[in-house]
């Protein structure tokens, strides 16, 4: 064999290593998240059984559990990529300040938002559907799961210090065994058994609660038990560090107001879904469900390279850098592309699971079949944001969900007004060309900067 085969087979194998430890690192991610996803499909399917108008309550509390809950999941991202990235530079102390503080944070967002939950959860569903019984069951279901919002809270930000020091097998276990508690207890608390009559809607609240607690304690013990160093004498650290506090929030807020903005322009979509037929958004609520469970092991790729991208910017290493980089847009564009197909294919079949007939089964297969074309593109742009947030540049990212917004919800309400309802569909493929194009030019920016400022910091080390 000469040098330059040997070199070849070299780089082959780096190449097979760095996919090995993403595919490592975002498989047991995946699952987490097929858990979740399971979850909420069988929950829609469930609630089917109630009828349309219970789909609908379902599609408008989702919305507002969805923007209340990112700002959980945004702390918590914050969080993920400073312990991993002061994990990565092997700063114990600093990784436990940024447990602490972030717990902190969670405990003072949790409480504004169960105040915010008993008091405004009705006047949100009245001023978003005419519907009464849409109403009285969104009521039911939403008030409950914001109220005692600590315990998604504290499950979110514990699996995501799992993520975070490289121990995602442990939150995967947790998850799925959430997951079996609220499965187990849905139907029984939805339908109930014999003469107990079930709760209906707010039955499905308390099995969801239920699951959470459940799985937010087992997440916990593993964390005590596999790295209990990181959270040991957390009151004894300095509550609250601002600068720690800084640190984490400069990325959680933008991170969050990511989701937020996604899922107001998702409300928007709905209230004029509604405005062409009352219940006619229980086909974008499908949509939704279905397009999550297909696309969580790209957003597993996402998370799991963030983790990746932070622990060796600490550790100051360009070349695992880049090679990680490349590795998971190649994984991330050929899971995107095969969903793309998935959905052009077998879209009708999966809606008939859901009890979606005549004109709203035709709006369904139109939704699926117009939006899929986005799912290549934006798979690829997924991990250039998983970059920028794991390098402080969660606002370029903030910009790209804008940019995808301000197009987006303008376009689909100028189609909207051709009076073909399919048309709305449109609005996708619009604002995807529009949002790449402008991430993909801040993006290559970014990296050359990265990667000038790290070799920077080795000459001088």
């Amino acid at each position: 064999m000469n040098m330059s085969s040997a070199a070849q087979e070299e780089k082959g194998g780096d190449r097979a290593a760095i996919r090995l430890q993403i595919l490592r690192l975002s498989l047991p991610i995946a699952i987490t998240l097929l858990a979740q996803n399971i979850y909420s499909l069988i929950d829609s399917f469930f609630l089917s059984g109630l009828g349309e108008e219970a789909l609908s309550a379902l599609a408008l509390a989702t919305i507002l559990q969805t923007i209340l809950n990112t700002l959980f999941v945004g702390i918590a991202t914050g969080m993920n990529v400073q312990i991993a990235k002061a994990m990565g530079a092997q700063s114990l102390p600093s990784a436990r300040k940024n447990v602490s503080n972030g717990l902190l944070l969670q405990l003072a967002l949790a409480v504004l938002i169960a105040i915010c939950g008993a008091l405004l959860v009705r006047s949100y569903f009245s001023g978003s559907s005419n519907d009464l019984i849409v109403i009285a069951y969104g009521t039911s279901y939403l008030t409950p799961l914001l109220i005692l919002c600590v315990l998604t809270a504290l499950q979110i930000t514990i699996e995501r210090i799992l993520q975070a020091i490289q121990l995602p097998k442990l939150s995967m276990i947790s998850q799925i065994v959430g997951l079996c508690v609220n499965l187990a207890l849905d139907p029984l608390l939805i339908f109930g058994i014999g003469h107990f009559s079930g709760f209906g809607m707010r039955g499905a609240a308390i099995a969801t609660l239920t699951g959470q607690l459940v799985a937010a304690t087992v997440a916990l013990l593993f964390l005590f038990r596999f790295k209990g160093e990181l959270i040991k004498d957390l009151l004894k650290t300095k509550l609250p560090d601002w600068e720690t506090i800084r640190g984490i929030v400069s990325i959680g807020i933008p991170a969050s107001a990511v989701s937020i903005l996604t899922a107001l322009g998702n409300y928007c979509i709905n209230r004029l879904l509604i405005s062409y037929q009352s219940t006619s958004n229980a086909v974008f609520s499908v949509y939704n469900r279905i397009e999550s469970f297909l696309m969580l092991p790209r957003q597993a790729i996402s998370i799991g390279t963030m983790t990746l991208f932070s622990y060796y910017v600490g550790k100051k290493e360009v070349p695992k850098i880049r090679a990680i980089f490349f590795q998971a847009e190649l994984i991330s564009a050929v899971w995107s592309l095969s969903c793309a197909l998935f959905c052009m294919l077998l879209s009708g079949s999966l809606m008939r699971l859901f009890h979606l007939s005549g004109e709203t089964l035709r709006m369904g297969f139109a939704c699926f079949s117009i939006i899929s074309f986005t799912y290549l593109p934006s798979g690829i742009m997924a991990v250039m944001n998983s970059f920028c947030q794991s390098t402080g540049k969660s606002r370029y990212t903030l910009a790209f969900i804008l940019i995808r917004q301000m197009v987006r919800i303008p376009a689909a309400i100028l189609l909207f007004q051709t009076g073909v309802i399919d048309h709305i569909w449109w609005s996708w493929p619009i604002s995807e060309v529009a949002s790449d194009l402008m991430l993909l030019l801040l993006f290559i920016r970014h990296f050359r900067r990265v990667e000038k400022t790290i070799q920077g910091q080795n000459d001088i080390d």
